[in-house]
């Protein structure tokens, strides 16, 4: 947008909008109304007061180094704070550069950036038809000749500004080009209680291996950016992150251990505390199992379940006969639930052989499992999840 919007006066120029409007100047009323008129007008000003701001800042970032302040939410998202980052629009994401680039410590980067500088311009099938496209359409060609030639061409791009960004970094990287652009209750609900669960346990492991992921990769030293489950670092360190979020899935372990973790973090040892809390009140419920000695691989005995959910039940509830009911109810509906999952996990001939408990079942599907997740490791190409 124009900058010289940016600094317009909106009341003079509504008001100079209304006048000429009403006044039907040049047959206007016949082209839009006055409202469609005003709101298209205010969008620009909008537009414009943003891209100077966001150009403003940026350049006074010019040559420093900065840190990205981010937050978690309760699910374990990531978000940043500010305007000037990577989850921002088109234009801010182009003005920041995620560390130095030399393509002759690591010639691979030469073809990885002219791929996605293609991919910004438009959609492709393979990044083989994306290199070839830049070598032929930008490369090779009059487009890097002058600053105007490029900016025209830059126009038709998806996301303009990101392929400019992209261009002028392998340009400078290649010492090919110096190419400067200048631009102007108190009330549970019980139902969204058993929901959140659910959806937070989800969350809590997307958020460890976000956590796994960054920590190992600041490990080797390799500077990165989260965006939720996206991970972006410079080009010379990208092969090695599919890598490193493979090989977190894998050290997670197999799925029914990481169930069963959370079910002695969040009941049994909750039922432990409460045990030792009311011993002295006469409480008859006792643990009879300790999941010290339980082999997390496989599935848990339904009593061990049923006792710990006996001792967090509240005193007031056991009194109430519908109440207990209820419990009752929901504690077999839970019970139910996990004995389903455990026939899914570790199948159910398995699962239904009582020497086994369905352990060699849920050892065999997760080494398939795990077995898959190494195949990538041998694949001659290597993705990487890009935002």
């Amino acid at each position: 947008m124009p900058k010289v919007l940016s600094r317009v006066d909106l009341k003079e120029a509504t008001d100079f909008l209304r006048y000429h409007y009403f006044e039907n100047v040049k047959g206007i009323q016949k082209m839009c109304s006055i409202n469609t008129l005003l709101t298209k007008f205010l969008n620009d000003v909008q537009d414009s007061r943003f891209e100077t701001f966001i150009i403003t800042l940026a350049s006074a970032y010019y040559g420093y180094q900065f840190y990205l302040p981010a937050f978690l939410d309760f699910r374990g998202r990531i978000y940043r704070s500010g305007v000037l980052h990577f989850h921002e629009r088109d234009l801010a994401k182009s003005l920041i550069r995620f560390g130095p680039i030399s393509v002759k410590k690591c010639p691979q980067l030469r073809h990885d950036i002219a791929c996605a500088a293609a991919f910004k311009y438009q959609k492709f099938t393979s990044l083989s038809d994306a290199y070839q496209w830049y070598q032929s359409h930008v490369e090779n060609s009059d487009v890097l000749g002058t600053d105007q030639s490029f900016i025209q061409f830059s126009q038709r791009a998806s996301v303009p500004f990101q392929f400019i960004a992209k261009t002028i970094s392998l340009s400078a990287a290649s010492n090919r080009l110096r190419a400067t652009l200048r631009v102007s209750t108190d009330i549970r609900d019980t139902r969204k209680t058993m929901k959140s669960t659910c959806v937070n346990v989800i969350h809590q492991r997307d958020a460890y291996i976000a956590m796994q992921v960054v920590k190992r990769l600041l490990e080797k030293k390799a500077p990165v950016y989260t965006v939720h489950d996206n991970f972006l670092t410079i080009p010379e360190y990208a092969p090695i992150v599919p890598n490193i979020y493979i090989k977190v899935f894998q050290d997670m372990g197999p799925p029914l251990r990481i169930v069963n973790s959370f079910i002695r973090d969040n009941i049994h040892n909750n039922a432990l505390r409460l045990q030792a809390a009311t011993a002295d009140e006469g409480n008859d419920s006792m643990l009879q199992i300790d999941m010290d000695s339980i082999d997390m691989d496989v599935p848990l005995p339904s009593n061990l379940l049923i006792d710990a959910f006996e001792l967090l039940i509240l005193p007031a509830l056991s009194k109430t006969t519908s109440k207990r009911k209820t419990w009752d109810k929901r504690v077999d509906e839970a019970i139910s639930m996990y004995q389903q999952y455990c026939r899914t996990v570790c199948d159910d001939e398995a699962y239904q052989n009582k020497e086994d408990g369905g352990k060699s079942g849920h050892a065999e599907k997760w080494k398939l499992f795990h077995d898959e997740l190494d195949k990538w490791r041998s694949k001659p190409f290597n993705y990487s999840v890009h935002y």
